[in-house]
């Protein structure tokens, strides 16, 4: 059976029709989202609850301290030892999320390790932030590989400066998509920028605020994953840098930009079985007809 990769933008529903399915077809859920790794990141990541997780084993949540590094190359050796490791018990592994270099770093076995890391330049690229902005640096990255700069988001700090460091994307040593079935979930767009929006505010309900200071507390600002989306917006608003009104605004404005670049990442791959979210309970009865 190929392995199932459930992508979509925030908010569509994509930890539910995953649950779904595993219940569907004898399988556990491999997250690939580069938060929910992360122990105490659970409101703002919206990761799946302790009760979902005893329901249908999880993979790759809460497996790392917060300040802890993630990145696309540890995904893609964890993520291939928890689809043997899955298949070895003879259950059925499912990718849901998330991060777009995750699943192709996995799908088309990216070689991540083609240069070293050079912390020098690191440090450089960290002080331009801190003086100038994101922007400043992405710049940078513009004049020096334009090309390379347009496969990356202007936000996306961990891929710029690795952009900056091996100025190339990870190559390539062989397309396994044929192991992968791809699956696409959307929704009308107003529909998902309300439910984006209703998430965010049950977000805060569940205490999003609380969460962040707690992390700040216990590890700092340096945690990898408070430049997250949720994250980063209450962030600010703890500097003194914006009110906590506005912190809102901007998760919900952040949140529907980043699902417009989900989908546009979407559209760039081959293969894709596009499913209206609204209709995953027929796509479950039938999973059968799309192998």
């Amino acid at each position: 059976m190929k392995i199932p990769i459930i992508l979509g933008p925030t908010g569509v529903g994509k930890s539910d029709f995953a649950i779904k399915l595993a219940k569907k077809i004898n399988g556990e859920i491999i997250s690939a989202d580069s938060c929910q790794v992360y122990k105490y990141f659970d409101i703002g990541s919206a990761k799946v609850s302790k009760e979902q997780q005893n329901e249908i084993t999880h993979h790759l949540i809460d497996i790392l301290e917060p300040n802890q590094t993630f990145n696309a190359c540890l995904f893609q050796k964890f993520a291939k030892g928890c689809i043997e490791e899955i298949k070895s018990r003879g259950k059925n592994p499912i990718i849901c999320g998330g991060t777009g270099l995750y699943i192709k770093g996995l799908v088309f076995n990216y070689d991540f390790n083609n240069t070293k890391r050079n912390e020098r330049l690191r440090k450089e690229c960290e002080e331009i932030i801190k003086n100038q902005g994101i922007s400043a640096l992405y710049q940078i990255l513009k004049e020096k590989n334009a090309n390379l700069a347009k496969n990356i988001s202007l936000n996306d700090k961990t891929r710029i400066i690795r952009a900056l460091e091996t100025n190339s994307l990870p190559s390539q040593n062989s397309d396994n998509s044929d192991l992968y079935v791809i699956f696409a979930m959307d929704l009308d767009r107003q529909e998902l920028y309300r439910k984006i929006d209703n998430r965010v505010d049950e977000m805060i309900k569940k205490g999003l605020f609380d969460e962040v200071k707690n992390i700040l507390n216990s590890f700092g600002s340096t945690p990898q994953a408070l430049s997250s989306i949720g994250y980063k917006e209450v962030v600010s608003f703890y500097k003194g840098e914006i009110t906590k009104e506005k912190a809102i605004e901007l998760i919900k404005q952040h949140s529907r930009n980043y699902a417009k670049r989900q989908l546009t990442f979407i559209r760039g791959l081959k293969n894709v079985i596009w499913l209206n979210a609204s209709k995953i309970e027929e796509v479950i009865r039938n999973y059968e007809k799309y192998l």
